[in-house]
């Protein structure tokens, strides 16, 4: 129990308006899927000539918010700079403040603490678009749209001084943001720490790079474990969690949302493609972060897999 990290506040902004814990669960319970047409407001159907035919899927699973929607001033950003800013960087600083309010952390509290910041996200869609026009590029486009900025942004506006680092591993970079922050909670180097996640689809460059490779599905679903698999359905979501030492959690009175016994990450090595998954090397790091919890495997009675297939 010493080592246990307990998760004490979230929030999420997900497709379809599933933005709390009611109508996060009834789209579980209803096996609900989100998928959706591209959003005129993103990708016009049609609009992209003869490449059209090269974009392997009809849509995605959209945020129906508009992404241009912050709250500049609350977060001390001027209307010039918030322009500047990617979408995931504006609502990334909206769902910190959710998730510190979920665990009842007021700000006062948390500045000058020793509060880590692990951010993640593997795309740069309003990068991208800003690079279209190199003349009207704005002052501050550099802190606003590169992936590094976005925990420092969050260290900033809450005065955290614990570690404050952005991490991308492709699909994977928000379970390694998680682990990296347990193992910084863990030896001491933050005193608790905030992970966020984050992805928006602003364009079609990356469907259009993603067809090329035959990663996406033609229906737009992924069908995990399933014969009609045919490849994966992109989306979006904005998720923010709080964690810190299971024992402090438990001395302060905190909510405790789960208990996180252990953590691990590896990779597959010389597999025979590059983008093809070692099975072998994902049942080792099973079986390596079931020993460092202690855990047997029949106790289990829930797993989440990725979900491509």
């Amino acid at each position: 129990m010493e080592k246990d990290i307990a998760v004490v506040g979230f929030s999420f902004m997900l497709p379809q308006d599933v933005n709390d814990i009611s109508s996060f669960w009834e789209v579980l319970r209803t096996r609900r899927n989100l998928m959706t047409d591209w959003p005129d407001s993103r990708i016009k159907a049609g609009a992209l000539g003869g490449n059209d035919a090269k974009v392997q899927c009809r849509g995605g699973h959209f945020i129906t918010e508009d992404p241009g929607a912050f709250d500049a001033p609350f977060f001390s950003v001027t209307p010039k700079e918030a322009a500047a800013m990617d979408p995931m960087q504006r609502w990334t600083l909206e769902a910190s403040y959710h998730a510190f309010e979920n665990a009842g952390i007021p700000v006062e509290r948390l500045r000058g603490s020793q509060c880590g910041v692990f951010s993640a996200s593997m795309t740069d869609d309003y990068k991208r678009m800003m690079a279209q026009d190199p003349d009207s590029v704005p002052r501050t486009a550099v802190t606003g749209t590169f992936g590094s900025i976005t925990p420092n942004r969050v260290s900033w506006y809450f005065d955290l001084h614990g570690p404050s680092a952005h991490v991308d591993t492709a699909c994977s970079s928000s379970l390694l943001a998680l682990d990296l922050a347990c193992q910084s909670v863990q030896n001491g180097e933050a005193s608790s720490a905030l992970i966020t996640g984050s992805n928006l689809i602003l364009g079609p460059t990356i469907y259009q790079l993603l067809s090329a490779f035959n990663f996406l599905s033609p229906d737009s679903l992924c069908y995990s474990f399933d014969h009609r698999a045919n490849g994966y359905a992109r989306g979006e979501g904005i998720v923010a969690l709080v964690i810190k030492p299971l024992l402090e959690a438990v001395r302060d009175g905190d909510m405790i949302r789960a208990v996180i016994r252990s953590t691990g990450s590896n990779q597959d090595g010389h597999s025979p493609a590059l983008t093809q998954p070692s099975p072998q090397a994902q049942e080792d790091l099973i079986r390596h972060v079931y020993k460092k919890a202690n855990l047997p495997f029949d106790v289990t009675r829930y797993f989440e897999a990725h979900g491509k297939s």
